[in-house]
């Protein structure tokens, strides 16, 4: 069973890493045009999703926007409670997985929200 669900996990994180590092892009080339005074503004991941909202095929985009941030926030549920990364019962082991699970939680409002 786990062997068929493997194939699928894998799409997902990769699905949820490569949406993640694309929203952190968004909010630095809008920090970048408003360095360079070209009418960007400071913002967050939040606002990042807001301005994206705006442009043509913005909502397409938040759509595949919100898929991925599901995508992502649900490998890090994962990464808190099965424990596929080996990072063990230890003190440090669960400090590091409670911090997938916060990480997840942020990441599931941050889907949720660019629904919105």
């Amino acid at each position: 069973m786990a062997g068929d669900a493997a194939p699928v996990l894998d799409r997902v994180t990769r699905l949820g890493f490569a949406t993640k590092g694309l929203l952190t892009i968004l909010v630095g080339v809008l920090a970048l045009r408003h360095a360079l005074g070209q009418g960007g503004r400071l913002t967050g991941q939040e606002g990042a999703i807001r301005t994206l909202r705006d442009q043509p095929f913005g909502q397409v985009a938040l759509v595949v926007l919100t898929v991925g941030l599901s995508a992502y926030a649900l490998w890090m549920f994962v990464s808190a409670f099965v424990d596929p990364q080996g990072k063990g019962t230890r003190i440090v082991g669960i400090v590091e997985r409670v911090s997938f699970f916060v990480t997840g939680i942020g990441s599931a409002t941050l889907a949720f929200g660019s629904l919105n």
